[in-house]
């Protein structure tokens, strides 16, 4: 079973659900609870609360704006970006698509919002195996960032955080450390070390090493990125447990089988409880 590395994953929703696009629903209290709703099971790693609630959110938003909508296109790429999480990949993917659709045509496929479902379009097919396709995806949106927000931008961070991660998973590690670096000095400069983004990269970062077989310059990096993220997120989110995952991983491959030992039951005991023993990433925790 192909699973999704962690970096692919962490706060991959954040755009979505703050509305990069202008969000008229915020006159309509019952979809702004809703949408209020979806960001706060989210946020605690409550996908399938989150994924019933978008439901509701996205039929809301049909009825209230029509089939062909930028409000439709946001509630259907949240919607579809919830089920990636959750690793439902085969409803994933139709939903991202109408709302690609439905941007390309409305607004065009060079605008920001086209970026954010190209991104997603690009972490469904690298959880499903499809690298080729991801980085075509993830070149385009990296492109469509930089030309609308900059290079000091959150959300050209985001595709340089995906674009570096697409390189490790395929092992092209000479193309994967330098939009790593690069994604890393700017969120430090927008965020500050100890924030949750800058663990982001932090992480992504430190996967490159452990995959180059570095664990020494690795173990610092990674332990790092997990403090910052337990602090951020709390102990049980869906975030921290794949970080202990590959913490514990790491400590295997440094041979410390008590460490990675003690990692990795952390994990599945709250993967189980959190994503349910079916999930991907569940399952590849007991596979180990």
């Amino acid at each position: 079973m192909i699973t999704t590395p962690l970096w692919l994953r962490i706060i991959f929703l954040a755009a979505v659900l703050t509305g990069a696009v202008s969000n008229g629903l915020a006159d309509e209290p019952n979809a702004a609870a809703l949408k209020q709703q979806v960001e706060s099971f989210y946020q605690a790693g409550k996908y399938r609360e989150a994924i019933a609630i978008a439901e509701r959110l996205l039929e809301l938003t049909k009825q209230t704006f029509g089939a062909e909508d930028l409000h439709t296109a946001e509630a259907l790429d949240t919607l579809g970006s919830l089920y990636t999480q959750a690793g439902e990949y085969a409803k994933a993917g139709p939903l991202l698509q109408q709302a690609l659709q439905i941007i390309t045509k409305l607004c065009g496929n060079e605008k920001p919002d086209a970026a954010g479902i190209l991104a997603h379009l690009a972490r469904l097919d690298m959880a499903t195996g499809k690298f080729i396709e991801a980085e075509a995806l993830l070149q385009q949106a990296l492109q469509i960032r930089k030309q609308s927000f900059g290079t000091e931008h959150p959300e050209t961070v985001k595709s340089l955080r995906d674009l570096g991660a697409l390189y490790v998973e395929i092992g092209e590690f000479a193309k994967a450390e330098a939009p790593l670096q690069q994604a890393l000095e700017i969120s430090e400069k927008l965020f500050g070390l100890g924030h949750a983004q800058t663990a982001q990269d932090l992480h992504a970062l430190g996967m490159l090493y452990m995959s180059l077989g570095d664990y020494a310059r690795a173990e610092p990096i990674l332990v790092d990125a997990l403090a910052i993220t337990k602090q951020a997120y709390g102990a049980k989110h869906p975030q921290t447990l794949r970080m202990l995952h590959d913490v514990g991983i790491l400590y295997l491959k440094l041979g410390d089988e008590k460490k990675a030992e003690s990692y990795l039951l952390q994990s599945l005991e709250l993967e189980e409880k959190a994503l349910g023993p079916q999930h991907p990433e569940t399952v590849a925790t007991l596979n180990l």
